[in-house]
């Protein structure tokens, strides 16, 4: 005889079993957003920009079981996990999550997010990080997913000419693409404004040695 559970318990177990996968003693689920410092060859000048070394992200879903990472890298694509972590450097990754994700994060607002973002996939990448659909990068797909979905802002789009240019390797950077014309009231989202968003806390940090 299976045991009796009440519909909310019921609801709970198969979001649960649906959304999350365990391990490490910590859990992922649909909607996680996954930072790493990138190894690509803009990586270095982007973190002089930005100010902080997470210079790359993705959304994570889980599917048959297994993390993937939606991610603007190249193409919008998505990435087994293991593989994604990997491209990192030193394997260093902080995965953070809505503060009140067990409200928001219903499975029908998950079904609206990956929806979304799975519109996206194929779109090339965005190498002048443009606001327009055109092309994306990486914190751009991650935020209109999240804007357009559910009408939740995960940091403030700022102006492109509000980073720190003064670097030679920054500036080298912006005349190779730009030439004399940086767009600098282009509005931008970088991963370190989702990262340090309010809205957000840390789930996993395999970036900092305890």
């Amino acid at each position: 005889m299976k045991p009796h559970l009440a519909p909310a318990t019921w609801l709970i177990c198969l979001i649960l079993m649906a959304g999350c996968q365990a391990g490490d003693d910590e859990s992922l689920c649909d909607g996680d957003l996954i930072f790493q410092r990138s190894l690509s060859a803009q990586s270095d000048a982007l973190e002089r920009a930005l100010g902080a070394p997470y210079t790359h992200m993705g959304i994570i879903f889980i599917e048959n079981d297994q993390p993937l990472v939606y991610e603007a890298a190249g193409p919008v694509r998505r990435t087994p996990l293991a593989e994604w972590i990997a491209r990192g450097l030193d394997g260093k990754y902080i995965v953070k999550r809505l503060q009140n994700s067990a409200e928001v994060l219903t499975p029908e607002a998950v079904a609206s997010l990956k929806a979304e973002i799975t519109q996206q996939m194929g779109v090339p990448y965005d190498y002048q990080f443009l606001w327009s659909d055109d092309q994306l990068y990486c914190s751009e797909l991650a935020w209109k997913a999240y804007q357009r979905a559910l009408d939740l802002e995960i940091g403030t789009p700022g102006r492109f000419g509000d980073h720190d240019f003064s670097d030679p390797l920054v500036q080298a950077l912006l005349t190779k693409r730009f030439g004399n014309r940086v767009p600098s009231e282009e509005p931008v989202i970088s991963p370190v404004d989702i990262f340090e968003s309010e809205k957000l806390v840390t789930v996993r940090d395999h970036w900092n040695p305890k």
